[in-house]
């Protein structure tokens, strides 16, 4: 898997992953973005639209660091087609408010979530 990061002009920031996303690629992720979440940032977009398979251990560790950026009072949004969904959906991680079909609306959405903290 490949990863590029940037922020948005609201200080969101977004994640473009290419390749697979599983088991062995999930730590190139989520061990970068729990640093960024210690360094005081809150609010991230994962872009998976160019990644063509997501696995079962990938969407649930997905998931996972979704749910301890919540905990840390942060948001993270996932955007990706109908394999993501799928993936993410078998780990019970499809929930309104986590995956978005567009880049735009998931960065609109943290930045909306932020705002309500």
């Amino acid at each position: 898997m490949s990863l590029k990061c940037h922020w948005d002009d609201e200080g969101v920031v977004v994640i473009d992953a290419t390749g697979e996303f599983d088991a062995a690629s999930a730590p190139l992720l989520c061990r970068p973005v729990l640093r960024f979440v210690d360094a005081g940032q809150s609010r991230f977009v994962v872009d998976l639209g160019n990644v063509g398979r997501v696995d079962s251990s990938g969407a649930r560790d997905l998931a996972g660091l979704a749910s301890k950026i919540r905990s840390r009072g942060g948001t993270l949004a996932v955007t990706g087609g109908p394999k993501v969904r799928a993936a993410l959906r078998g780990q019970g991680a499809d929930r309104d408010g986590f995956v978005y079909d567009t880049v735009a609306e998931a960065a609109r959405a943290c930045r909306s979530a932020g705002a309500t903290r």
